[in-house]
């Protein structure tokens, strides 16, 4: 619905969904209903550089999760730590562990779960600030560098020798010495 309230404001728009599940049926009928079919485009299943690929040339990495009929929710959200990777803005929604991987007005926007008027502000805003758009990208790559696997390691290792007394090094001079 925000893509459909966004088409005749920006005439270059292409919205691309990656992956399957239960909501794709959902997904595709919508996108007959608003007429979008010309610019939306389904890939299913992908493979890892093919979505990097995806993930590099877009301009905001959008997914909007809610809690399902059976209480199911996003969990942690690590795909919007790879979005980071590639410097985008994101806007997600306040649902879950999601909060945890984005953080409001630092790395994206956060919207009311289903809330399309809060989505479709929130990717005016950035597909018309280039500016927003590029900072919001730069914290959510430095973001997503500090919590990758070998990052949290390393930030246990430090709290850990912390707690032992023995002499800490820094979390910095830990990554860098190995």
């Amino acid at each position: 619905e925000a893509v459909h309230r966004l088409r005749p404001l920006f005439p270059g728009l292409h919205y691309d969904i990656v992956g399957d599940g239960p909501f794709r049926n959902q997904l595709q009928e919508t996108v007959e209903r608003y007429d979008l079919s010309d610019i939306v485009c389904f890939h299913g299943a992908i493979p890892t550089r093919r979505r990097n690929q995806l993930l590099s040339a877009c301009d905001v990495f959008v997914m909007v999760p809610f809690e399902t009929e059976g209480h199911d929710v996003e969990g942690f959200g690590i795909v919007y730590l790879e979005a980071g990777f590639f410097q985008k803005a994101v806007i997600a929604s306040r649902s879950g562990g999601v909060p945890d991987a984005v953080l409001h007005g630092e790395t994206g926007i956060l919207v009311a779960p289903g809330n399309v008027e809060e989505t479709f502000a929130a990717l005016q805003d950035l597909l018309s600030n280039v500016d927003l758009r590029n900072k919001l990208g730069v914290q959510g790559a430095r973001w997503a560098a500090n919590h990758t696997p070998v990052a949290i390691a390393h930030s246990l290792d430090a709290a850990l020798l912390c707690l032992s007394g023995e002499s800490v090094a820094t979390a910095e001079e830990i990554r860098l010495s190995r």
